[in-house]
């Protein structure tokens, strides 16, 4: 059955964030990726869009896509958005401040 991209997002962003916190990712510190940064976290929902917009195009219907090619879409929007979250997680506690009391 479809779903479980939070869940998954989940446990890899907790990855993500011990990566984070030993050094593992540098790119994500530096400005110059900012704008790589942005367009890795739109991807989940521009792909979701798109599958729904080329469902649109073919059958006449959002998300109608043909029975044939249904699954593959499925798994491939469940991979990019749970992707898509697990980044957000880890960008959440990058520039959330972590310990900063008030």
């Amino acid at each position: 059955a479809p779903g479980g991209a939070f869940p998954a997002a989940a446990v890899l962003g907790a990855g993500g964030v011990l990566l984070l916190l030993t050094g593992g990712i540098e790119w994500m510190h530096q400005g110059a990726y900012n704008l790589l940064l942005r367009w890795l976290l739109a991807a989940g929902l521009l792909f979701f869009l798109a599958t729904a917009l080329s469902g649109l195009l073919v059958t006449g219907t959002l998300y109608g896509l043909p029975p044939r090619f249904a699954s593959t879409f499925i798994i491939a929007i469940e991979v990019t958005t749970a992707l898509s979250i697990a980044l957000m997680l880890m960008t959440f506690y990058l520039f959330g401040l972590p310990g900063r009391r008030l």
